[in-house]
């Protein structure tokens, strides 16, 4: 596999037409090449993000797992226990909003990693040879398998480790509107905070990294708050986008202005259908 990610990424970098910048990097991780791993993922940080140095959680798991790779076998119990040293070590320096974002690769799943290698090796399987479209996804697919499925349960288990000592999370609340209809909350508190806060609320119709969301608020000294829409999450109710996200939000604040650790101040953010709703 190394081999035909260094022909790949090769044959890209000759026509001169590299695209994703991202891609090219893992390509190289894939063929072994660290010094040009290295170099492509930090343009990508810079012509996407910033400066290398204010953005280091932009794939850290792959640098993460460049680093390893030098002294442990991937995969091996060395090779695990190393990364997680590596982490444990690392993460602290960081700076927050880097913490913040490191925090939402835990709500990720290995499974989604391995369902796309998976769908790969189903296309390849019965083909003599494969285009240089094909070769790149089938490689990308494998490195991605390769990374995530060593990051995502060492994060989750790392984060699960802090956020025990500072996070009190409630993710089963539902609240009834005025007309019948049941609204799902998360709510984040810091643990050490024992008075009432001001609160952020954020409506998140996607649902999904509600925990994550919230906790982002809670770092930045407010209980976070994030609401799914009736139909969403733990809702028994029928999803109507549009249709009650202006009642159904009177509702939420009315209920957590009257919770104990609420001072009765509330701001909310979001974008696109987040900032509608």
């Amino acid at each position: 596999m190394p081999a035909l990610a260094a022909k790949v990424v090769a044959n890209i970098e000759a026509k001169g037409n590299v695209g994703n910048l991202r891609n090219v990097a893992r390509l190289y991780l894939l063929a072994g090449n660290d010094a040009k791993f290295k170099f492509w993922l930090d343009s990508f940080v810079v012509v996407n993000v910033g400066p290398v140095k204010e953005n280091p959680d932009i794939n850290m798991e792959s640098r993460l797992f460049a680093t390893v790779r030098k002294t442990a076998q991937p995969g091996s119990k060395v090779f695990l226990e190393q990364y997680r040293a590596k982490l444990e070590s690392y993460f602290p320096t960081m700076p927050l909003y880097s913490q913040q974002n490191a925090l939402f690769l835990a709500d990720r799943q290995v499974q989604d990693f391995a369902n796309k290698y998976q769908d790969q090796l189903t296309k390849s399987r019965g083909s003599d040879s494969l285009s240089q479209e094909q070769a790149s996804a089938f490689c990308l697919a494998y490195i991605n398998y390769q990374v995530y499925g060593i990051a995502i349960p060492i994060f989750k288990q790392y984060v699960d480790q802090i956020s025990a000592a500072k996070y009190l999370v409630k993710d089963s609340i539902l609240i009834t509107a005025p007309d019948g209809g049941k609204i799902s909350l998360t709510v984040v508190r810091n643990k050490q905070v024992k008075g009432p806060q001001s609160v952020i609320l954020k409506n998140n119709i996607y649902s999904g990294q509600d925990i994550s969301l919230a906790k982002v608020a809670v770092d930045y000294g407010y209980i976070g708050v994030i609401a799914n829409p009736r139909g969403k999450r733990l809702s028994p109710d029928s999803l109507y986008p549009y249709e009650f996200d202006a009642q159904d939000g009177y509702a939420v604040i009315d209920w957590i202005s009257k919770q104990p650790w609420c001072n009765g101040k509330l701001g909310m953010f979001g974008g696109s259908y987040l900032g509608f709703s």
